[in-house]
């Protein structure tokens, strides 16, 4: 995995074309839900061509890179924090749902939280409505039944 900056000047179009696909909930507090392209995971991908050179990104590590001004390396992970939502991409410095951290904190926050560890735990099936999530926090989208398809904007 290369580095990963989003630069407001240099990357300005990109930036306009993320937005595009990002969904704000009602609510202070609400998720930011993603809602371009999907991997098998659960997870957003969002394509970058800088300098001739196609790259795939997940949206929660471009968004957290362009909130807080970081260079993400490989070592760096995208955690959700606040909402367990693969699809949220609040990255915000205050107020953000996805934090920086390692893969250690993010396996030791999956253990204390009671996620992962089998396929059924993956991707779509991790957010708040998993049957061994914690409940969602009051502002959260969730998933909804059908494969693929997002609630918006529903309160728990």
């Amino acid at each position: 995995m290369a580095l990963l900056q989003v630069d407001s000047a240099a990357h300005a179009a990109e930036i306009t074309r993320f937005d595009k696909f990002v969904v704000r909930g009602p609510g202070a507090g609400a998720c930011w839900i993603w809602c371009g392209a999907l991997a098998d995971d659960g997870y957003g991908r969002f394509w970058l061509n800088r300098n001739g050179v196609h790259r795939v990104v997940r949206p929660n590590r471009y968004a957290l890179a362009l909130a807080q001004h970081l260079t993400l390396g490989d070592g760096d992970v995208a955690m959700h924090d606040v909402c367990d939502l693969p699809l949220c991409v609040r990255a915000e410095a205050i107020g953000g749902h996805i934090v920086l951290g390692t893969q250690s904190d993010n396996l030791t926050r999956m253990g204390r939280t009671g996620r992962g560890g089998d396929a059924g735990t993956r991707g779509i099936g991790t957010g708040p409505t998993a049957p061994h999530a914690p409940p969602a926090p009051e502002h959260c989208v969730t998933p909804s039944a059908t494969a693929g398809t997002t609630k918006r904007c529903e309160k728990r």
